[in-house]
């Protein structure tokens, strides 16, 4: 494979000859234009919705003419275990998501940086293959999770419910999900520890907690490390001020107080 991105624009050729004297034979020669790994990007247009099949090992690509400025939203639909990637021009990895949307269905938000050719490739997770549904939008309007959080009192068991109403985006972690958000203030060199129990009293929640700074910077997350599928975090606070915590659904899903509920408690060590 030949990779080659021309520095001047003009009239370029390809010169093809056997390895020594003696070999000849026919040939079969492709020209594609996108990233390496992405040959034959097939054109995509906002508010496209598209079928396809991811192969192991291969990616399946698109291309698209974006403006820069417009926040767009790919969302991959698929029994397979897939993966995201968005490149641009010049072929170089700008955004890469693998379950952040339902499931394990991945989803990128991005905000074009600049008006020009896009390349969005879908490829199976591991050796996953399977075919799947792809959906080009403008990105809808989603709240600010840290606009409005709650109060996490230490040593006390909150409960909540991850609704419909509960959908989130955070920049920081290029993350969309239901969910909430939680503060607290703490004090350097503090340990804390936040456990989130769902999957053990019965929920269908598979919580995944996350811990932001003040600056809305993230710190640490935590999936599993709880009894069964629950999480906890166990973390000693670089400085003394204001914490946030996000506690999300990782199989992406919302539901009501009997299927997607969940506890969460704040101790101060």
């Amino acid at each position: 494979m030949l990779s080659f991105t021309p520095s001047d624009a003009g009239t370029y050729y390809i010169i093809i000859r056997g390895y020594g004297t003696g070999s000849t034979g026919e040939y079969e020669m492709t020209l594609s234009e996108g990233p390496i790994g992405c040959s034959n990007a097939q054109p995509i247009q906002l508010g496209d919705v598209v079928n396809g099949y991811v192969q192991a090992d291969q990616e399946t690509c698109d291309y698209f003419d974006g403006t820069g400025g417009v926040t767009v939203q790919f969302d991959v639909d698929s029994y397979a275990d897939t993966v995201l990637v968005l490149y641009d021009e010049d072929g170089n990895e700008w955004f890469y998501n693998d379950d952040g949307g339902e499931g394990l269905n991945p989803r990128i938000r991005a905000l074009l940086q600049y008006s020009g050719r896009y390349y969005i490739a879908v490829h199976g997770f591991g050796s996953n293959t399977g075919s799947f549904t792809l959906t080009f939008q403008i990105a809808p309007e989603v709240e600010d999770i840290f606009a409005n959080p709650t109060f996490l009192p230490a040593n006390t068991r909150l409960r909540a419910v991850i609704t419909e109403a509960d959908y989130f985006y955070n920049d920081t972690i290029s993350f969309t999900n239901y969910g909430h958000a939680y503060y607290f203030d703490g004090t350097g060199g503090q340990t804390i520890q936040i456990d989130v129990f769902a999957d053990s009293l019965g929920s269908e929640i598979d919580p995944i907690v996350y811990l932001f700074d003040s600056n809305g910077i993230y710190l640490i997350s935590d999936d599993d490390s709880g009894i069964d599928y629950d999480s906890q975090l166990v973390y000693t606070l670089p400085s003394s001020g204001r914490y946030y915590v996000i506690v999300a659904n990782l199989r992406g899903a919302y539901g009501t107080s009997s299927t997607h509920f969940y506890e969460l408690l704040l101790t101060m060590r």
